[in-house]
């Protein structure tokens, strides 16, 4: 039973080994190796407490072998799986208990995982300069004790920092870099997932459309390897629910973001936040504000802050434990502001975020991009022209042609060609009522 749960972790088939490793445990106590295989198992299964009780076994009886750097590297991944969990005070914890285990070894491996761990520490805490030249120590020692998964590590951390200094070109260079041998599969499993995730966080961060795609689709392709990649899986699902909100699949996207609400509780809550605050912007863009407000007050209960808090475009009042807009924000940010809200603009974004891809390939081979790939465009172009032809239609843009306002008056016919909603001609033909107007538009929608 043991030689075949043994089999079927290398193997990857974590839910065979999962059970094979329960069985054997029954027969007579495991070794170090086993329990924390049985870990591993559990953990890519999603038993996230039961996966951390045995890591923590397999830790006190490395400890008791006497194999030292072992222990350590267990107790910092034990700690970042806390920490990930939402378990901050017991994951620094562990973390500080493994690097104070490996300063204490002389080897060049132990040296190299306490610098790529004082790399992030500094980067973390805005110290970009000695996060570089501390990531790149790690790599140092990484080619030295010849460890991919080390080497992969500090890379990540030395671009993610020179990011920060603008250094974007030569950063990305060096992310590019840290992938390598995780699509190598030179990286144990654990690892290459996290670099995975950071990577495709960075690409978001950028705001590059184009490479989240391409590493989400690697990412569900790695995952795809594995009988069970609950943590990962998860992880894609968030960026997936990303990408559906940018190509205007809002419906689509809400039903994954709610998935996402539930799959990863205990494992990460970071992710967890996110799915309540996507789920709360889609919500938003139906206009079940009611609904969004209750997503993104569960998003701010787990951690995750709105961006315009972040950004100082709200505020929170901590006694009632509202939000609200400053009135000066106000009065560029609603439609009370009318002609005058920079709003509506924002919502082109993804309107035109969701025909990147083919608007580049009309660039490349020719030929144009047609009005039905647009989603919600006419609502669109109707909400953000129809304060401005309120505020000045009337009164400034008729008059611009000479006469045309007493012959208004006296009554025309007039054809509006490309109409959109229709909202401009209705104006005038409140105004005018002696003329006739007719809108012409190919949009279903006008």
């Amino acid at each position: 039973m043991l030689r075949e749960a043994q089999a079927a972790h290398a193997e990857q088939r974590f839910r065979v080994a999962f059970d094979a490793f329960t069985q054997a445990d029954r027969l007579g106590g495991l070794a170090a190796d086993e329990l924390l295989a049985w870990s591993d198992a559990a953990w890519w299964l999603g038993r996230t407490d039961q996966a951390l009780q045995l890591a923590e076994l397999g830790h006190r009886r490395l400890v008791a072998q006497g194999e030292t750097i072992r222990a350590a590297k267990e107790a910092i991944g034990l700690g970042f799986l806390l920490l990930i969990r939402g378990d901050l005070a017991a994951g620094s914890g562990w973390l500080q208990r493994g690097r104070a285990t490996l300063e204490r070894s002389p080897s060049e491996e132990a040296r190299g995982y306490v610098t790529q761990l004082d790399a992030q520490y500094a980067l973390d805490g805005g110290e970009i300069e000695r996060a570089v030249d501390l990531a790149r120590e790690a790599e140092e020692a990484a080619r030295g004790a010849a460890d991919p998964a080390l080497l992969s590590l500090a890379l990540m951390t030395e671009g993610t920092a020179r990011l920060r200094t603008g250094e974007v070109a030569e950063a990305m260079a060096v992310l590019d870099e840290a992938m390598l041998p995780v699509q190598a599969r030179q990286v144990p499993p654990e690892v290459a997932g996290n670099l995975y995730c950071q990577m495709i966080a960075i690409c978001w961060e950028l705001a590059d459309l184009r490479r989240p795609r391409q590493w989400t689709v690697a990412t569900e392709r790695w995952c795809a390897g594995f009988d069970s990649s609950v943590m990962f899986s998860g992880i894609c699902r968030m960026h997936r629910v990303q990408l559906r909100q940018l190509a205007g699949e809002w419906d689509v996207a809400a039903e994954e973001a709610r998935v996402v609400c539930t799959e990863l509780v205990g494992m990460n809550a970071a992710v967890v936040a996110e799915g309540h605050y996507l789920l709360g912007d889609l919500l938003r863009l139906r206009t079940k504000l009611t609904d969004a407000e209750a997503a993104y007050l569960r998003a701010r209960e787990l951690g995750r802050d709105p961006r315009m808090l972040v950004g100082g475009v709200v505020q929170h009042d901590h006694t009632s434990g509202t939000w609200f807009l400053p009135p000066e924000h106000g009065a560029v940010l609603t439609r009370r502001a009318g002609k005058d809200n920079l709003a509506k603009l924002a919502q082109f974004v993804g309107l035109l975020a969701s025909v990147e891809h083919e608007v580049v390939a009309c660039f490349r081979e020719g030929g144009g991009v047609p009005h039905a790939a647009y989603p919600e465009f006419d609502l669109l172009m109707a909400e953000d022209s129809k304060d401005m032809a309120e505020a000045l239609l009337i009164d400034e843009v008729v008059p611009l042609v000479n006469g045309l306002a007493e012959r208004l008056e006296a009554g025309i016919s007039v054809a509006d060609i490309g109409c959109g909603s229709g909202h401009h001609h209705n104006l005038l033909a409140g105004r005018y009522l002696a003329s006739r107007f007719v809108g012409y538009d190919f949009s279903a929608n006008a």
